[in-house]
């Protein structure tokens, strides 16, 4: 039984209970298109077919939306694949020394051994290879090992630069030991001496000395100027060139004899002759 308060006491109301069920929606849509109002059966089937087809409609976006996130993750996935490989790569390459220097460090922090009492081990790290700044600015170095340092020019090995050590990294060694350092100062620079006037066999000497390489070349000499006495150098005196640098010599070379001297007369008096008949 439906109660007074139940009911349904105006028209309007009438038409919005209406216009809010769903059956009543299809069946508006259907009287619009067609004039004519559906039969019961036709309209709950058209419910049903609004259904499926909304539930279809959500299936495919869930997909659509899960194919998204697939392919978000793969995107990640790669792109922090390819980043570590590029971490990789440089700090195999281009931050290997810092690398181990920073495990070196880590490694004579914890490979400390205490034998006896106020006896402490280190191990050795690698010096060769590293810049010599690095350790002697580090108060830490100091205090596990006595560094002796010695310099020398090399034409190999960048100014600053650790060439050698006296005991082989990796070994381990009791605090306070001595260590020999042989540190570069990169290529000799030798200076450019004043070589005219004097003769070659002296100048070449001087300059061997210094650690040039003597190039000569012999200029005519008309008996004038005294044999191998050297003319002009390509270097500039008193400039400083990396030790090994070619000097160019320009000398003079060896006078005209006399029997030359006199052919040459001969040659110029028979000009002279042919000249005057012609």
């Amino acid at each position: 039984q439906i109660m007074p308060e139940e009911r349904t006491h105006t028209v309007e109301q009438l038409r919005a209970e209406l216009s809010a069920s769903p059956t009543a929606a299809i069946a508006g849509e259907i009287f619009e298109a067609t004039g004519k109002f559906p039969a019961r059966q036709a309209t709950q089937t058209g419910i049903e077919a609004q259904t499926v087809k909304r539930k279809a409609e959500a299936e495919k976006l869930a997909i659509e939306k899960k194919k998204r996130n697939i392919l978000i993750l793969k995107t990640c996935g790669i792109s922090l694949a390819v980043g570590l490989l590029l971490f990789l790569i440089l700090a195999l390459t281009v931050f290997r020394g810092t690398f181990r220097g920073n495990d070196s460090d880590s490694a004579e922090s914890t490979s400390q051994v205490n034998t006896t009492a106020g006896d402490q081990f280190f191990i050795v790290p690698q010096f060769a290879g590293q810049p010599y700044s690095r350790f002697s600015s580090q108060a830490v170095w100091a205090e596990r090992f006595v560094l002796d340092v010695t310099y020398e020019f090399s034409d190999k090995v960048e100014s600053g630069i650790i060439i050698s050590q006296s005991v082989a990294a990796e070994t381990e060694v009791k605090k306070g030991a001595r260590i020999m350092l042989v540190v570069s100062k990169g290529v000799e620079q030798i200076t450019m001496i004043d070589i005219v006037g004097l003769t070659y066999d002296a100048a070449e000497q001087k300059l061997t000395e210094l650690g040039f390489e003597c190039v000569v070349n012999e200029q005519e000499n008309d008996g004038t100027h005294l044999e191998s006495v050297v003319i002009s150098a390509n270097l500039e005196v008193g400039k400083s060139y990396p030790k090994g640098t070619k000097v160019y010599i320009k000398i003079w070379g060896k006078a005209p004899t006399e029997a030359m001297a006199s052919n040459e007369s001969d040659d110029d008096f028979l000009r002279g002759i042919f000249n005057l008949l012609d």
